[in-house]
């Protein structure tokens, strides 16, 4: 990963669509 930190602030990446997935830091998210 390497825009994780970006996509996670605007909602998500690809992979996690949920409503919820911004709340989880991007360390907590998967990189890919």
């Amino acid at each position: 990963g390497g825009n994780i930190s970006r996509s996670w602030v605007l909602g998500g990446s690809n992979t996690l669509r949920r409503p919820a997935s911004h709340k989880f830091p991007p360390r907590e998210l998967p990189e890919g």
